[in-house]
């Protein structure tokens, strides 16, 4: 597939991706222009597989078939790191953590830093920590910690020299809240969570994300209120 080719239907799925909201519809469309992109290009490079992948990621539907594409595609260049990224996706959210780590880990996010993608490298290095918090038990403590907390000051450091452009830390959230529960006297990530408040507070999650963030404060030994209870 071409350069231009490949521009030209990404710029398509993009506008179906982000303009149409109801999830059937969107699923549909991108659906189509995954079937148009089958029958009309003849040059099946690994681009062409990482196109039909990412399209197939966002119709929702986390099938072989699309999961296929992105192993096509990397088959064919194993430095696809657009490739990686969004296959690292696809596996997290299908929920095989440990298959997601492995993709994600191989991801060399200096790739993205030089294009200027600060908050896609932020997220793509957020959800291969999350992925490792939810394989992980007692034993990694140590190692999580280290993970976990790099992860948030380099956080902090994005949002303190560009606040107007951020995504929430859902998938930390998430995973953080998920490997407490299971390992409940994981004391020395107490200081990671504290830093994670502050994030939260910070741009007003604790509606939001009321049941962990009133788990956190009680782990973190912080008074947020009456009803914090360490018991999820």
């Amino acid at each position: 597939m071409t350069q231009d080719n490949l521009d030209y239907y990404f710029e398509r799925a993009d506008e179906i991706i982000y303009s149409i909201t109801e999830k059937a519809e969107k699923a549909e469309a991108l659906l189509l222009l995954q079937r148009d992109i089958v029958h009309s290009q003849r040059d099946k490079n690994s681009n062409y597989f990482y196109l039909l992948g990412y399209i197939g990621y966002f119709t929702g539907n986390l099938s072989a078939a699309n999961e296929a594409y992105f192993t096509k595609a990397l088959a064919m260049d194993s430095d696809n790191e657009w490739a990686k990224y969004y296959y690292g996706f696809f596996l997290a959210d299908s929920q095989r953590y440990v298959e997601a780590l492995k993709v994600l880990d191989s991801i060399d996010f200096d790739y993205f830093q030089e294009l200027d993608m600060t908050w896609r490298v932020l997220k793509g290095k957020e959800l291969a920590v999350a992925s490792a918090l939810y394989i992980s038990g007692k034993p990694d403590e140590e190692h999580l910690k280290e993970k976990v907390t790099d992860w948030l000051m380099e956080y902090l450091a994005v949002i303190h020299s560009d606040s107007d452009n951020y995504n929430y830390p859902g998938d930390i959230i998430s995973a953080l809240y998920d490997f407490i529960v299971r390992t409940p006297d994981a004391l020395s990530l107490q200081t990671a969570v504290s830093i994670l408040i502050r994030i939260m507070d910070r741009f007003g999650l604790a509606s939001a994300y009321s049941t962990e963030y009133q788990f956190f404060a009680s782990f973190a030994g912080e008074d947020k209120g009456e009803d914090c209870q360490l018991n999820p």
